[in-house]
This record gives C-alpha cells, structure tokens and sequence, in this order.
C-alpha cells in the first residue's frame, strides 16, 4: 500500500475507489468516511471493495455533521471508550474484514476516552490507524503519545499526520510533522502516512479553464527526502477539499465542471449554464487534447471520459458523476507519479 486516500461514504466517492482495477486496489488504502442518513453507501463499499485492506472513521468534515447516521447512532460520542464508533467498526468488520479502524477524535475530547479506545480496538485488529489533527494544537497532538504510551503494541498503529489544507506545511525540524515524528521513533514507530490536499475551494468562472499545482506531490516526496529511512505513505483527499462548502444547495445554480490529473496539475474545466450537461461531451474533447493526456484506457474515468466524447449515447453525467471521474483518475494519476520514493506496506505495520 502506498497511497491513503481520504473519502467520504458519498455515492460518486464510493464509486471512484469500486472502479479501481484489482492492481490499484492493491497499492491504495481507501479512508472511508462515514456519513449520510442511511447506511446503504456504507454498505455499498463494504460488499463490494474486496480483501483489500481500507481505514474507516467517521466523518469529522463540517458538512456532514448532522446526518442521520452519525447522530442517530451517536457514533461521535467519547462515551465508554467511543463504545458506539467501536460497535460500527465490528459490524463493518463482519461485512468486510480487510478493515483497519481508525482512532480520531475532537479537540476537547476525554484523553482518557481517546485512550481507552486505542486500548480496545488495539486488543481486537491485527492493526490500528490513528489521525494526528496537526492543526489542532501540541496538547491534541501529543495525545498520540499518550496511546502509544498505553496500547499493548505501538507497532500495530499506522500514525496518519492529517495536515489538511495547510500545503506545504512548515518542513523545519521545529515544524509540527518533523517534530511529531521525533516525537513517535522512540516507540519504534518506523513510518507513518501523511494527508494533505492542496486542491482549490473554489472553481473558475464559466467558459473558462485553468491548471492547479497539485503541491501535496511535492511536499512530501520534500519531507521523504528529509527524513531518509523513515518510511511515509503519501496521503490525500482525492482531488476533494474538506473545506469547502456543500456541492449542492438547493437553488444554487450547477456549472458543469470536470477536473483531471496530468503530472503536477489539476486541469480543471468549467463552461455552460445552470444544469446545462449537454456541454459535457465539448469538456470531454478538451480534456482528451491535452499535452500529457493518459489515453482513453487508462482508468475507468477516463474510459468514461472517451465514451462521452465519441456521443454514442446521451448518457453525459451531471457534477455528481464528474466528481467521481475526478477522484478515480486523480487516485491513478497519483499511483503512476509516486514512484519509489515514497512507499511502504501496511501490512508492515503489524
């Protein structure tokens, strides 16, 4: 495994990781996170990813807070150990059991409880992730020693530095991802996964295209290269950004819009009207003469892609659909660039 890659349990997001080729699916982890008013996306993923292995958390991104899901099940909720978040993963854990449970938590949250948690699930799965948030602040981030100072194992645990929007952060031995890994090496922790993204919160205007700097690529090969023989996973959100608003709110007017990963840059095209998807097949031809296009064959979006553009059908998908052709090719494209110089095996872990 090379690549963590965090979603959400969102039908396009879901998609996007169950159209990956079986040898994809080998070298990425998918860090599903749970939302919705109902289970069936969950379910969805967990019947149909396979014996590969996959994080699970919880949704923590702003926009899904109060779904039905989350709050009837209190799956939020420090109580016992977060005995309800642990009670969801053993069920998923029975639907698939590839699953790595992932320990998170809020800023305030009962140390003792976050602790607690670890304790269990370390006692339970052959292995653990646990989320730094590194911009919550050193008494959040240091709790990460307080679990390895209590799990019976500390090498089970796959720490995941989530930087979130702040890419590049601050690389400096007195950064906070330099400084938190000084802080884990003396439990024998000898890699780690890092999460970023640098993708945009906004589009450009209609009628018009524009290339993205994909930065989280090069930071943290950057950061593999300081720290030498220890080993980081690369991590992101999947060409998402946790930041920004919802995709939809009634009565806001839809753009079509689409997204592609060629080396370093997001190219990213946006034209029409309001809900006008007929444009898709002229975004399609655009996105097919691109310098550095991958070819119709090389993933199933761009598969898609290459089917839309040839107008056999008037089956041209809606923003929805793009979003999931946008996180499918983004995860290839990654997988092709990341080379050897940043990889590891979660299976090492154990």
């Amino acid at each position: 495994m090379e690549y963590v890659v965090s979603l959400r349990t969102a039908q396009n997001d879901v998609k996007a990781v169950l159209n990956l080729e079986v040898e994809r699916k080998a070298r990425v982890a998918p860090l599903m996170n749970i939302r919705g008013d109902d289970d069936k996306q969950v379910v969805a993923f967990l019947d149909n990813w396979g014996d590969f292995p996959y994080l699970l958390d919880v949704s923590r991104f702003p926009p899904d807070q109060h779904d039905g899901l989350i709050v009837s099940g209190v799956l939020h909720s420090p109580a016992g150990g977060y005995q309800a978040k642990r009670d969801f993963y053993d069920w998923a854990r029975g639907r698939n059991a590839a699953i790595v449970p992932v320990v998170s938590w809020a800023t305030g949250d009962s140390t003792r409880e976050i602790v607690q948690c670890a304790v269990q699930l370390e006692r339970s799965y052959d292995t653990i992730a646990v989320v730094v948030d590194m911009s919550a602040g050193n008494a959040e981030i240091e709790k990460v020693t307080r679990i390895l100072d209590a799990v019976e194992n500390p090498a089970k645990l796959l720490v995941i530095l989530n930087v979130g929007v702040k890419s590049p952060p601050d690389l400096s031995a007195n950064g906070e991802v330099l400084a938190t890994i000084t802080q884990i090496r003396p439990y024998g922790i000898t890699r780690a996964a890092l999460l970023s993204t640098a993708f945009p919160n906004d589009k450009p205007p209609s009628g018009t295209s524009r290339i993205v700097t994909c930065l989280d690529i090069l930071w943290q090969k950057a950061a593999q290269t300081i720290l030498g023989d220890f080993e980081l996973i690369y991590g992101d959100f999947g060409a998402t950004n946790p930041t920004s608003p919802l995709e939809y709110i009634p009565g806001m007017p839809v753009i079509p819009f689409a997204n592609i990963l060629i080396d370093s840059g997001w190219n990213q095209f946006r034209d029409g009207k309001d809900k006008e998807f007929l444009v898709y097949p002229n975004i399609a031809d655009a996105i097919r003469a691109l310098p550095g296009y991958q070819g119709d064959d090389f993933c199933w979006a761009t598969r898609e892609i290459g089917r839309i553009a040839s107008r056999v059908d008037n089956k041209y998908g809606n923003n929805g659909t793009w979003n999931g052709y946008k996180i499918n090719q983004h995860i290839c494209a990654i997988l092709s660039g990341l080379g050897t110089t940043m990889h590891g095996s979660l299976e090492d872990t154990e």
